[in-house]
């Protein structure tokens, strides 16, 4: 029964960020070009790159690797498979270097965006833990007086 919630939860992360990428792509990336310039494989290449993108958060689920080590994965394994979409897309080497400057500024903001995700979640968990440790002292007391009223 988890697996299959697990399963439901990469399919509707896929499709969302699927739907959102194309949008993205179509709105933004077409409109600077004259003709179409997506075809059914970088259609495919989306779909795929929005499948890997659900299961990479997946990471943040497993409880038993670190929390700086599973951003790592997740980062590294983001912009591995952008710089692949990106050389894989693009013809002509003029193309490639603009790429890059985008997987660039992407790897900036994702740094950013991770280590404020990272501090505020850590901060929390830290909260969460010393609520967690407190035990009242006199709740057998309190329990015994409500008892006799």
């Amino acid at each position: 029964m988890k697996e299959l919630k697990i399963i439901k939860s990469i399919f509707c992360q896929a499709s969302i960020f699927f739907t959102l990428i194309v949008v993205f792509f179509y709105l933004i990336v077409s409109s600077l070009m004259e003709e179409p310039i997506l075809q059914i494989f970088g259609m495919f290449l989306f779909l795929l790159f929005s499948f890997i993108l659900a299961l990479c958060n997946q990471l943040f689920r497993i409880k038993k690797i670190p929390a700086v080590l599973r951003l790592l994965i997740h980062f590294v394994i983001i912009i591995s498979v952008v710089i692949t979409a990106f050389f894989t897309l693009s013809s002509d080497t003029a193309s490639i270097g603009g790429a890059l400057i985008i997987v660039f500024a992407l790897a900036i903001i994702y740094a950013i965006c991770g280590a404020v995700a990272f501090i505020v979640t850590s901060k929390l968990n830290r909260e969460k833990s010393k609520k967690d440790d407190y035990k009242p002292q006199f709740a057998a007391i309190t329990e015994k007086n409500s008892k006799r009223k």
